[in-house]
Order: C-alpha cells, then structure tokens, then sequence
C-alpha cells in the first residue's frame, strides 16, 4: 500500500509551507547607489532651473569696495587722494542742458542745519532730503551721525554713507539703515529716478530746476539742469547718457558751493529758512 502524502519516515526531511515558483521576480540591474545618484541629479537639475529662473528682486553691484548686504543698491568708495577737489563739466542731451560736479577726494557726510560759508574744508555741498510742508521737519528716514532724527519712507530711492563708502539704491527696506545707526553713520530717502540702469519710481510732474546723486562713469557726480524741467525729461537725459544709479536731490535753487581744481570757491548765496530743517550733503 502506497504511502499517504502525510506520511513521514524517520530518515525523510521535508520542507513544510515551501513551494516552487514557477514566475521568478526581476531583480534591478542598476545596483541602489546609482538610482540615488539619479535622483540627486534630477533634485540638482530642478533647483538650477528655478535659480535661474526665479523673480529677479537684487540688481547688480557696482562696487570699488565688497559691501556685504546691499541688495539692490550702488556702492563707491570716496577717493584717498589728498588733493580734494570738484571737477566741473557741462553736457546737453536730448537738448537738455547739464551740470555735472565730480568730486575728487575728500569724504561724504550730511550736514543738518545752515550750510557754514566760512568752513573751507567743505569742497562740494548740495541740499540733500526734502522737507515736509506741515511743519518743515525732513520728510522720510533720516539718520545724523548715527541719531536718527525722522522716521517713515514715503520714498524707495536712498542714500547710506558709512565710513568711506557712499551706497545709493531704491528698496523699500534695506539693513543699510539700521547699520547707519549702528555705525554712526548718515542715511536719508529721496525718489529714485533710475535703478540698476533703468527707470526708477514714479516721481511728481511739473518744471523746475532738477539735481540728482548720480552713479555715473564709475564715480559718484552730482547732476543737475541748467533750466527748469520735467523729472522724466531730466531722467531719460541721466539714461541716455549712461547714469547706472540715480536718486533726486533737492532742485529749484543754485547749488551751494564747489571748489574747481584750480583752487576757486564758486559760491551761490542761499537764504536760510529758520522754519524749515535744512540739511545737505557734503564732500569735506
């Protein structure tokens, strides 16, 4: 009689529950570590894609120094030279007439206050931030020597001078302001007519006689018309005539004081207004 199928002798093994497939499963043929490198590769590719891609919020930085931390603004060094000194030049664009003041040497600062005419170490000198109407007091964030002495930015363009270095840009915030603080330096707004090499923000209509700071052939000149004019015809001569960075500064008056090469002091008598906070930005 035949064995039963349960059936075990005491010299047989078996392997219970194990059973023959007749459908073996694929294994990969590129071992686990290659398929990683893969997918760092893909990730890699995705977010070099996005980078270049992305929202473009910095502009470039024009730099004589490394200036950490200046999104979207221009930044010069003043010169070292001893000799200090305003070179003094005349151009017409698109039949606009132009006066251009480049400092040579000499060091950056704002000054508050009537403009001494007896100081002689002063060898450029502009008014720099606007005033309001209501109580004469400067209008926009406003920084003295560290102090700061008006709040709030109803304008994008500034203007940061900490130690040496003069940064210009159109930002509605920027760090620059809180190191002006910090570093007892010297900060103010004004519009920005151009930024980055193009237009800036919007800025009022009317004629007047127009000044900007102006980032132009590498240095940091002061620009201004000869007559009155509109701040968009004003701001497309500063363009066509190669101004990479630009923030307006106070017009419709003489510019105070400059000293040529030669030694001259080229003085504009300026009424001092005792109900209005003056102030102004100077190359000592």
């Amino acid at each position: 009689m035949a064995k039963e199928l349960f059936d075990i002798e005491d010299n047989e093994i078996r392997v219970v529950g194990a059973t023959e497939s007749k459908h073996e499963t694929p294994t990969s043929k590129w071992p686990k570590w290659q398929w990683l490198i893969i997918a760092f590769a893909l990730i890699a590719a995705i977010f070099g894609f996005w980078a270049i891609n992305r929202p473009n919020n910095t502009s470039s930085i024009y730099s004589v120094e490394s200036v950490a931390d200046t999104t979207q603004s221009v930044s010069y060094q003043s010169s070292t030279e001893t000799k200090a000194y305003v070179i003094f030049s005349c151009d017409s664009v698109n039949d606009i007439a132009l006066q251009i003041y480049t400092p040579v040497g000499g060091h950056a600062e704002l000054l508050v206050g009537q403009l001494p005419d007896n100081d002689s170490n002063i060898i450029l000198a502009a008014q720099a931030a606007d005033y309001r109407a209501d109580n004469g007091k400067i209008a926009g964030a406003f920084v003295y020597k560290g102090e700061l002495l008006s709040r709030g930015h109803p304008k994008y363009g500034f203007c940061a001078i900490i130690g040496d270095t003069i940064t210009m840009g159109m930002s509605q915030e920027t760090a620059l302001f809180e190191r002006a603080v910090d570093q007892e330096g010297y900060f103010f707004r004004q519009f920005s007519l151009i930024h980055d090499g193009k237009l800036g923000e919007s800025f009022p209509k009317g004629k007047a006689v127009r000044r900007a700071l102006c980032y132009y052939k590498e240095r940091v000149s002061i620009i201004e018309t000869v007559e009155r004019e509109s701040m968009h015809d004003f701001t497309q001569a500063l363009l066509d005539m190669g101004v990479q960075e630009a923030i307006s500064l106070v017009g419709s008056i003489s510019l105070p004081l400059y000293v040529d090469e030669n030694g001259n002091r080229i003085t504009n008598e300026i009424e001092h207004q005792e109900d209005v906070q003056e102030n102004y930005i100077v190359w000592e």
